[in-house]
């Protein structure tokens, strides 16, 4: 990201932990696979659960550090933008 330090993510990530950290958790470790992608010129990452498509999750970011994920729950999404695991990256861009 850039403009974004590395002070910054780490403090992002070290907050979303310990928010998660008691939160219910669907699956188990190694069923879900997260794959870089951008949408609409932002760093976005394609989900994936279990093999299949899941969701696209959109950063926006800002001078501090990630401002707001944006998750579009539609599988084909993951497909379209990011292809299956282990493909190259494609990018999408959609219009709203």
């Amino acid at each position: 990201m850039p403009g974004t330090s590395v002070a910054a993510v780490k403090s992002t990530l070290q907050w979303a932990r310990a928010t998660l950290r008691d939160a219910p958790v669907a699956g188990e470790p190694g069923d879900w696979r997260m794959t870089p992608t951008r949408a609409n010129g932002q760093p976005a990452a394609a989900g994936w659960y279990g093999g299949e498509p899941s969701a696209v999750a959109v950063l926006t970011t800002g001078h501090g550090g990630i401002t707001r994920i944006t998750v579009f729950g539609f599988p084909d999404l993951a497909e379209r933008f990011a292809g299956a695991p282990g493909e190259p990256n494609r990018h999408a861009r959609v219009s709203a």
